[in-house]
């Protein structure tokens, strides 16, 4: 029986995963059509949010192991 719930949160967390991972992908895009001159700011505004929201995913999970997270360093991998 745990194996059945172990199966299915996984497949909840997988699914979650690649949602928050087509947003961020869907977001990337839309800025890569915008010219430069209309998104730099907001670039800035971006960059420290996704700064924050890795950070705090980083202690909600205490410390994924490297290679899950990055263990808070941020190669610039898509």
């Amino acid at each position: 029986m745990d194996d059945i719930d172990l199966d299915a949160l996984d497949a909840e967390v997988e699914a979650e995963r690649a949602r928050l991972v087509r947003a961020l992908r869907s977001l990337a895009d839309r800025i890569e059509r915008v010219p430069l001159e209309r998104v730099s700011d907001a670039l800035g505004v971006l960059a420290g949010l996704v700064d924050q929201v890795v950070r705090w995913a980083d202690r909600v999970l205490g410390g994924a192991p490297e290679g899950r997270s990055g263990g808070g360093k941020r190669t610039g991998r898509s």
